[in-house]
């Protein structure tokens, strides 16, 4: 059996017994804010992945060169930058189709934890680590400020970090699942 198998397997044994906090811990009203703030994500999908994304790498730009040598992407000309290949847009439109699913049904259980173990059994040979992870939420917090404008109150902030911590720990826990708890520097 491969290892994503037993890793999935394991997923649907831990969601039997393990429980989590409906909502990634949000009040109704921070789910309200979430999902107002999140509506321009919704509407220009591709668009605010690439600002979403030309953020990320321009705070990061190891983060880039990550794709580019991965096996998984090896249809990428390496001289050109990442934003500007169109191999790419099916990444970026399944990072904001699998947050907006989420954030969509977020009180749907079921349906976060399928959209969950996709997220994570996708990203379990990638070894996408925590710091990546929170670093890609905070590029994801400042193009929807931009986006948002007024819009992004405090209380959406509040939202969207909550939301987003909740994410990357839960996504964690699922990757540590999958790989037996073996991860790449989780931190780091």
């Amino acid at each position: 059996m491969s290892r994503t198998f037993l890793g999935f397997s394991q997923l649907l044994v831990r969601r039997l017994f393990a429980t989590r906090p409906a909502r990634f811990g949000l009040t109704e009203e921070e789910v309200v804010e979430l999902r107002d703030i999140w509506r321009v994500v919704d509407q220009s999908p591709i668009p605010v992945a690439k600002i979403v994304f030309k953020d990320l790498f321009e705070k990061k730009p190891e983060y880039s060169k990550k794709f580019i040598s991965n096996d998984k992407f090896h249809s990428y000309d390496r001289d050109v930058p990442l934003l500007h290949q169109n191999e790419f847009i099916p990444h970026m439109r399944a990072v904001v189709t699998a947050l907006t699913n989420i954030i969509k049904r977020i009180e749907n259980e079921k349906e976060v934890d399928r959209v969950m173990d996709y997220i994570a059994v996708s990203h379990s040979n990638q070894w996408v680590k925590e710091k990546e992870m929170e670093d890609m939420g905070k590029s994801f917090k400042s193009s929807l400020k931009i986006l948002n404008k007024n819009k992004m109150t405090e209380k959406a902030e509040v939202a969207f970090d909550k939301f987003w911590s909740s994410f990357v720990e839960d996504y964690m826990t699922r990757i540590k699942t999958i790989t037996g708890g073996a991860t790449q520097g989780s931190k780091k």
